[in-house]
């Protein structure tokens, strides 16, 4: 039995010892992986983007990648590995948007054959790009003219994918915005608000916006643009415009009336006003008020008492007027937009004005930047002062006394009613008549009978029997004797040209 073992041993050992020799001849004849000798360089920008790998391969192989964002097509959809036979190879990698950042990322694509590894390919994916959602160049961030004082405002929703900030220099001249520099967060939206400076509304504005990326400092930018004025939009400083009055000297002004009751505060001159209009294209009008309702001042007509300078850019500076001597004055000034008074008023302001010139139009009124009234001398309207043969006041009273004579007295001179006032005397009366009224307003001495009309009420002209005079105030009268029921009218030249002023009805009656 032992033999029997001892011969199984040995049988089994030299079988052993007959085949070792044939396993070791089956590795050697094992064909070793050869490998691409260059690295391939891949640079693709966006997800979705494929490009070719070519390679050969002597064994079977597997491909792999070092980055879940970059892959290999297959028919079963895009897999992290591929596994092929040997052979000659074209195989199509594809990059997506996984783990993107704002930097260029690289993926190694490695061969491996044999159990043996080597890269074979370098693949690089172009950085994130900085997105603001919403606006590019072609939808450019627009802001509207808004009417009203100061600046038109407008609010910027920023919705972005990266921390951001904005800085001084990334915002146009044109525009204000408080507390730069601005910083924000990817995926947390944000309102920027800002306003469009006084001086650029007057035009159209363009420019960008420019945010920066917090951590690389990369820009990200689009347009930005502001309409501008309308063509017939206006805008002035100065609120109210209407019911300012002039000092009587001409060196100060104050919003309101100035009486007992309404102490305004006088500021001194000049009066600085801004106003507005597209492309700073604007036409300054005066107007004052005179007999024929409302003109622009004229040197030669006295009535050109004030100015207005202009440095056309929407500065105005109104200097101190000149003196009133005269009763109280009114005027205006406005400011149209150039499209308005070459189109609308071809250039002539009568078109702006109706009630036989006397009042504004009311479309027009919008364009008036300052009303005013200059204090001057008071006109005497309350009554006259009547002496007989120079020596005996007599009672002068308002009204025609009754008589209904006032309505002839009005339709010859244009007196109003309420400045005509009469006195009773008897036949063969020698009147010496005082008007009341100051040196500017009548001036016999210079004038003579001018701006005077002495008719009876049949309307016979009798100033040849009467003439100007003084008397022992050193005031001007007129003088004559009255024999039958007449008027004596007189004319008020403060404002350059004759007004009607006032007018006595000398109601004659029999003697006792």
């Amino acid at each position: 039995m032992k033999n029997m073992k001892w011969l199984v041993g040995a049988w089994l050992m030299a079988c052993g010892m007959i085949l070792m020799p044939a396993c070791s001849d089956d590795d050697n004849n094992v064909e070793a992986p050869v490998f691409p000798e260059k690295v391939e360089e891949i640079s693709l920008e966006s997800s979705g983007e494929k490009a070719a790998l070519a390679f050969s391969a002597n064994t079977e192989w597997t491909l792999t990648s070092s980055k879940l964002w970059c892959q290999f097509v297959s028919e079963g959809g895009n897999k992290p590995m591929l596994v092929g036979a040997p052979g000659e190879q074209q195989v199509e990698l594809v990059i997506t948007d996984d783990i993107w950042d704002f930097e260029t990322a690289t993926a190694e694509v490695s061969l491996n054959m044999a159990g043996v590894s080597k890269v074979v390919a370098k693949v690089s994916r172009a950085p994130r790009s900085i997105q603001i959602v919403g606006y590019d160049e072609e939808h450019p961030f627009k802001i509207s003219y808004s009417a009203g004082l100061g600046e038109s405002s407008a609010t910027l929703e920023l919705d972005v994918n990266f921390d951001w900030e904005l800085n001084k220099e990334g915002i146009p001249e044109w525009l204000e915005i408080k507390d730069l520099p601005l910083k924000g967060y990817a995926g947390r939206k944000a309102e920027i608000k800002m306003e469009v400076k006084a001086e650029a509304k007057v035009s159209k504005q363009e420019g960008r916006f420019t945010f920066l990326q917090q951590k690389t400092g990369k820009a990200c930018s689009f347009p930005v643009l502001f309409s501008g004025m309308g063509a017939e939009d206006f805008e002035t400083s100065l609120t109210p415009v209407w019911n300012w009055t002039v000092s009587k000297d001409g060196t100060q002004y104050a919003a309101g009336s100035i009486t007992e009751d309404n102490p305004t505060e006088m500021n001194d001159f000049p009066l600085n006003i801004q106003v507005a209009a597209k492309d700073n294209q604007y036409k300054v009008v005066r107007l004052v008020k005179d007999q024929y309702g409302l003109v622009e001042p004229d040197l030669s007509n006295g009535n050109e008492f004030f100015k207005v300078e202009d440095d056309g850019k929407g500065h105005l500076t109104i200097p101190a007027f000149d003196e009133n001597d005269k009763q109280e004055r009114e005027g205006y000034i406005l400011v149209f937009p150039i499209e308005v008074y070459k189109n609308k008023l071809q250039e002539n302001v009568e078109n702006a004005l109706e009630n036989d010139y006397n009042e504004i139009k009311s479309e027009y009124e919008q364009y008036i930047i300052w009303n005013f009234k200059q204090e001057g001398v008071a006109q005497e309207t309350s009554t006259f002062e009547v002496k007989a043969f120079g020596y005996l006041p007599l009672e002068c009273l308002p009204g025609d006394g009754g008589t209904g004579l006032g309505e002839v007295i009005i339709g010859n001179t244009g007196v109003m009613s309420e400045n005509i006032y009469h006195v009773k005397v008897t036949p063969e009366t020698y009147l010496q008549i005082n008007p009341k009224l100051s040196l500017t307003q009548w001036n016999p001495g210079e004038m003579g009978m001018s701006g005077m009309t002495i008719m009876n009420m049949q309307g016979e002209d009798l100033s040849d029997a009467w003439s100007p005079s003084m008397n022992s105030a050193e005031e001007f009268v007129v003088e004559g004797t009255a024999n039958e029921t007449m008027m004596v009218a007189f004319s008020d030249y403060s404002m350059g040209f004759p007004m009607p002023a006032k007018a006595l009805l000398i109601i004659v009656e029999p003697g006792e």
